[in-house]
């Protein structure tokens, strides 16, 4: 089972010239300042450790509020590049997780007669809060896992990025002109931990149908001797940068439990108009083939192309940066096979910070290519006991939801809930034991006579949000 983690992405720009040292950079029209975060982050002052068996308390250590991770990439731009790159780590290095409270293994004699083992994250929300000691609500601690997954790839050629542009603008390059040669800054590129950068380059492409200026950014990487890509088309939409859209590719090489050499794909969307951030997400890996066929004719990852195997995420979101409002959509498939995917949805209209207040579900939904975007909500069913058949057994038209609020140090916790299940079809049990569980708080007696679970979510309750497209320009 694979429990990696997608959540709020937000983009900023800087402008004019200078060097290693200067507080701006020449090039850095060319990029946006991407952070793939959960608006249920808190702040890193509030944040917990890290748990030797990936399950935690709090926020994972590589995910902030947004504006903490903006202004990361921010200053990551004009740093010095070296001592970012150390920072930095392996461009490939991720951390899969999942909050103690959800999907946990452990044994239980739900169904009678003997104890039945139940594998990490099939489960959904079995405690209200992220453990017994963490008063985060498991629905925010959970999305704050996913996103701290897979989806932080991204943060990290974000940074990957600036430390290139950080590069180029120290040795005085400026942007480039349409048909001009690219700015080449692969033999200045500092030395990463676990990746080779074969090629680090930027061009401009012709202005799109628009008249708007559109940038390339490609890296070409080496792990050993296998080879992947990371490629960043930006536009700016207006003078000073504050409107955008842009795409962001990569074919990634990574470690595989079969024989096979595998990789993983990831695609994101992106747009900003007054304030408003939104974008569509999505990746997805190899299982037992090395095929680098992901991408759809819109450039995005296909999850009904044979390469993707396996893990596949898929989150869209928006973000008002001047209301605080936000909706996330989180989609995440173990296999290609489970024909259902566990997905997350958590809504938070505007507000003030440090007292925002919201709503998060958690439910199966169909299988990731049966996903159209405008299908959200996605959870429609609760397969209470997903050993018995899984995506194909017993499934009740019901979800689990909890109201959240913000406290005054970030931290959302329980306001009301309906979670209670059973792990057995029908989601009802008068008593069952849970042993062996790996949060040992999880243990001991239960009761579900009747589970509380609600009907799924309108777009009323858990509004769909409209995501971007973007046209890759000719080469």
């Amino acid at each position: 089972m694979y429990r990696i983690g997608f959540a709020i992405l937000c983009i900023t720009f800087l402008t004019s010239c200078g060097s290693d040292t200067a507080s701006t950079n020449a090039l850095s029209r060319a990029m946006g300042l991407v952070s793939a975060t959960s608006p249920t982050a808190a702040s890193s002052s509030t944040r917990a450790l890290w748990k030797a068996t990936q399950l935690f308390a709090g926020t994972p250590e590589n995910i902030k509020p947004l504006g903490e991770m903006k202004n990361e990439v921010a200053a990551a731009q004009t740093a010095d590049p070296a001592t970012q790159a150390a920072a930095l780590g392996n461009p490939l290095g991720i951390t899969s997780s999942r909050a103690a409270c959800f999907g946990p293994s452990w044994k239980d004699d739900a169904r009678g007669g003997g104890a039945i083992s139940r594998p990490s994250g099939d489960l959904g929300i079995v405690y209200s809060t992220a453990s017994n000691t963490d008063v985060t609500a498991c629905v925010a601690a959970q999305l704050n896992a996913l996103v701290s997954g897979t989806p932080s790839l991204v943060n990290k050629f974000v940074k990957l990025q600036a430390i290139f542009l950080a590069t180029a603008n120290a040795s005085g390059s400026g942007l480039p002109a349409i048909g001009a040669a690219a700015v080449d800054a692969t033999a200045a590129m500092p030395t990463l931990t676990g990746v080779t950068i074969t090629s680090a380059t930027l061009t401009r492409l012709a202005d799109d149908a628009d008249g708007n200026e559109v940038y390339k950014t490609l890296f070409e990487i080496k792990v050993g001797e296998r080879e992947g890509s990371v490629t960043v088309h930006h536009t700016p939409l207006d003078a000073s940068n504050t409107n955008f859209k842009g795409m962001f590719q990569a074919t990634l090489p990574q470690t595989s439990t079969s024989a096979v050499a595998s990789y993983r794909a990831i695609s994101m969307i992106y747009q900003q108009l007054d304030n408003v951030f939104s974008y569509t997400l999505k990746t997805g890996a190899n299982r037992s083939t090395s095929d680098t066929d992901f991408f759809g004719t819109d450039g995005q990852v296909d999850f009904s192309k044979t390469a993707f195997g396996e893990d596949g995420h898929w989150m869209i979101a928006s973000f008002n940066e001047s209301t605080n409002a936000a909706t996330v959509h989180y989609a995440w498939q173990a296999g290609a096979g489970d024909n259902s995917v566990r997905a997350f949805g958590i809504n938070i209209p505007a507000g003030t910070s440090g007292s925002l207040e919201g709503t998060g579900y958690f439910g199966f939904g169909p299988a990731m290519s049966a996903i159209t975007t405008t299908s959200t909500p996605w959870m429609t069913k609760m397969h209470c006991d997903w050993l018995n058949g899984g995506s194909g057994g017993t499934s009740q038209p019901k979800v689990q939801r909890q109201t959240i609020s913000q406290n005054t140090s970030g931290v959302f916790a329980v306001e009301t809930e309906a979670i209670s299940f059973a792990p057995v079809p029908t989601c009802n049990a008068a008593n069952f034991t849970v042993t062996d569980a790996d949060a040992t708080f999880l243990n001991g007696a239960r009761a579900v006579a009747a589970n509380d679970l609600v009907t799924p979510p309108t777009t009323t309750e858990l509004p769909a949000v409209t995501v971007p497209t973007y046209t890759i320009p000719a080469r």
